[in-house]
């Protein structure tokens, strides 16, 4: 459940204080002249009554009640579907920057890249996902044409606060987690033909 706050504007707590202010200094006079009367009659009240355009303008200047703002990986994987899971901006920007580091451009991302380049041209299938609290999704690969070695990156994603969207990547780390798997080529291109939701990147 999402909390709201509303805040209350009374505008009659300011006559009353006005008007205690008012007999107190009445008060005060009729103590020095006593032709100053202590009760003096409605017509003599000078608080004014307010009219319903000046009441409604008073409604509409109270702050409207606010939506808790989302959290950044709200933004970033709140609205994902399964399908995201299989296709989404992340192993996009994983396969530019490999494409990248490949073809010699150094940069902030290709700088994790660079012990792996004679790989990199080779087409990869995501084997597993996860997200970790800081923000990173972390990614673990085979390459077709290495399928033995499992790689992991975590990739990063800035995020715009107010227009609630992400608006660039940065790899964090990239290395290997397995030296040894035991699937085969042949394998990865079968459970493929199986499941066409999986794809080469």
């Amino acid at each position: 459940m999402q909390t709201k706050f509303f805040f209350l504007t009374i505008p009659l707590l300011l006559c009353l204080t006005s008007c205690k202010q008012r007999n107190s200094q009445t008060d005060r006079e009729t103590a020095g002249d006593s032709t100053i009367a202590l009760n003096a009659s409605p017509k003599d009240s000078i608080i004014p009554e307010l009219t319903d355009a000046e009441v409604e303008a008073q409604l509409d200047s109270i702050p409207k009640s606010r939506e808790r703002k989302k959290s950044l990986n709200e933004i970033r994987f709140g609205n994902w579907t399964e399908k995201n899971l299989y296709d989404n901006d992340y192993y996009r920007f994983l396969r530019k920057c490999f494409d990248d580091c490949a073809k010699g451009i150094e940069n902030e991302n290709t700088l994790f890249l660079r012990d792996y380049k004679s790989i990199l041209n080779d087409k990869f299938v995501v084997t597993d996902v996860n997200f970790d609290v800081f923000g990173d999704i972390v990614i673990d690969i085979v390459f077709l044409n290495q399928p033995e070695k499992v790689y992991q990156a975590y990739v990063y994603s800035d995020v715009d606060e107010e227009a609630e969207i992400v608006t660039g990547y940065h790899i964090m780390v990239f290395h290997i987690i397995a030296e040894h798997s035991n699937i085969t080529k042949e394998e990865i291109l079968q459970i493929m033909k199986k499941h066409p939701e999986l794809k080469l990147w």
